[in-house]
C-alpha cells in the first residue's frame, strides 16, 4: 500500500496579478523548486486548520478569507500526494520567509 499525504497550499495573487511562491531548500524531497506555500495536515486536523496553520508557520500571515479551488491527487513511487488548493482573498501581516525560505 502507497503511503498518502494530504497537503493544503494557498495561493496569493497582488494588485499587479503576481502570484506568491516560495523556495523549496535543496535538502528537502522536491528540493530546488518553486511551490506555493502551505504543508502536510497532521492527524485529526481538518484541511483549513492545516492551511491556516501552515500559512502563520511558514510566511508568518494569518489568513482571514479563503475559498477552494482545486483538488489534485498525484502518484509519485513511493507515496500519493492529495493537493487542495485553496484561493487567499484576505490575510493580516506581509508574508515573509519565516522558515528561512526565499519568496517571490
Amino acid at each position: 500500500m502507497v503511503n498518502s499525504i494530504h497537503v493544503a497550499v494557498g495561493v496569493i495573487v497582488n494588485a499587479m496579478d503576481e502570484v506568491l511562491v516560495a523556495y523549496r531548500p535543496k535538502n528537502k524531497d522536491q528540493g530546488g523548486l518553486w511551490e506555493f506555500p502551505g504543508g502536510k495536515k497532521e492527524k485529526n486536523e481538518t484541511i483549513e486548520s492545516a492551511l491556516e496553520r501552515e500559512f502563520l508557520e511558514e510566511i508568518g500571515i494569518q489568513l482571514e478569507s479563503y475559498f477552494p479551488i482545486l483538488k489534485i491527487k498525484h502518484d509519485y513511487k513511493e507515496y500519493s500526494v492529495i493537493l487542495d488548493v485553496w484561493m487567499i482573498t484576505g490575510y493580516s501581516k506581509i508574508p515573509m520567509g519565516a522558515e528561512g525560505q526565499t519568496l517571490e
